[in-house]
């Protein structure tokens, strides 16, 4: 038998609403901090009618900007002072992280 036979709520249940209990399926849970690796995330959660305590669980599914333009800003470079726009696809890779400047910076 499986441990989570006898619970209210078995893990799919849970994500598809986890504003309950999976011990007594109560909804007076408090969660607690996020802590975070390098390729997830869990966040403690306890109940505050029967004690129990978890682990809700979170794994990386994509990133938003938020500001898309950020990025783009025009930089300055510091030998010759000509204006460059940051994310210009020059090279091989498409990328462009500056200019070829001829002046040696002094």
């Amino acid at each position: 038998m499986n441990t989570t036979d006898c619970l209210p709520l078995n893990p799919d249940e849970y994500v598809k609403n986890p504003n309950f209990c999976p011990v007594c399926g109560l909804p007076e849970i408090t969660g607690h901090q996020a802590e975070f690796d390098a390729d997830y995330a869990w966040r403690s959660i306890t109940c505050d009618s029967c004690d129990a305590e978890w682990h809700d669980l979170y794994t990386l599914t994509g990133y938003e900007l938020v500001d898309p333009c950020a990025g783009c800003a025009t930089r300055t470079c510091a030998n010759c002072g000509r204006s460059f726009n940051l994310f210009d696809a020059d090279d091989a890779n498409g990328w462009f992280y500056g200019h070829d400047c001829e002046q040696d910076n002094d």
